[in-house]
């Protein structure tokens, strides 16, 4: 997926995203940032993992870390959390799955 820009030629857009065929990783390049993001769902997909390993690498650096996902019933994140059970994001839906402010 090429996106951030509308482009003819999608090579020139800021963003590219390619998935793993079985669903359980993301490559994430930013092209003016020189920033590759690597996310590894752990034990599952997007939609079933519980945990994620997150890695962004640039020229000089990379940063390693483990996301929680805490899920309701229905599957849908309802927090993200680090190691230490701090939480990055949390979300409430409405009944109709719209996302609460």
């Amino acid at each position: 997926m090429f996106y951030g820009g509308l482009e003819n030629d999608k090579l020139q857009r800021r963003y590219r995203k390619h998935y793993s065929a079985d669903g359980s990783m993301e490559v994430s390049y930013d092209k003016t940032a020189n920033k590759t993001t690597f996310v590894t769902y752990l034990m599952g997909n997007a939609y079933s993992s519980p945990v994620i390993w997150h890695s962004e690498q640039t020229t000089s650096t990379t940063v390693n870390n483990y996301y929680y996902l805490h899920r309701d019933y229905l599957g849908s994140i309802l927090g993200i959390s680090d190691k230490e059970g701090v939480f990055k994001e949390k979300r409430h839906f409405d009944a109709w799955g719209g996302v609460e402010r």
